[in-house]
């Protein structure tokens, strides 16, 4: 759905593709130069545009443009080569993740599941899939009940309908 006024910006493709991957589905474009934004209830997702001289002019002869999508490393945005790349951060002993038993009830032993933003991001998609397909499965259980208790029903006016004829032969 559109609303307000069409708007032209150029955007590195990464930063899009990640908000969709984040279920991101409205996206606020005000102009150019603005940062495009996207909100849900509870997330806000910010990236800033590129320069708007770049964009495509508009024109009723149209070129497909390819980019090197067999090598992602040439999508990936340009950092500034002036500024050291962040070294990083000492684990200071311990192991970047360390694998953690929790007991279960029977008995068994259970790695649980790593605290990094990446894993719980993960973690999180599986929890969203795994709840769309109980949504589903418990949907067609519903429906069959339904179907079920239509049927059993059906039997038993039946049945009623028959008591009735063999009373009336009797």
């Amino acid at each position: 759905m559109l609303d307000g006024p069409p708007a032209r910006f150029v955007s590195n493709r990464l930063y899009l593709a990640r908000a969709i991957r984040l279920g991101f589905l409205h996206f606020q474009v005000a102009n150019a130069d603005a940062p495009i934004v996207c909100r849900d209830e509870q997330r806000t997702y910010v990236w800033m545009s590129l320069d708007k001289k770049t964009a495509v002019p508009a024109s009723d002869d149209v070129h497909v443009v390819s980019s090197p999508a067999a090598n992602p490393s040439k999508l990936r945005p340009k950092t500034d080569r002036r500024t050291p790349a962040m070294s990083k951060p000492s684990a200071n002993g311990h192991a970047d993740d360390p694998v953690v038993t929790q007991p279960t009830s029977n008995g068994d032993e259970l790695p649980q599941v790593s605290t990094g933003f990446g894993a719980l991001i993960a973690e999180a998609d599986s929890i969203k899939e795994l709840l769309r397909d109980v949504y589903a499965r418990s949907s067609r259980l519903v429906i069959a009940l339904r179907r079920q208790r239509k049927q059993s029903k059906l039997v038993q006016t039946t049945l009623a309908s028959l008591r009735q004829l063999q009373q009336i032969d009797g």
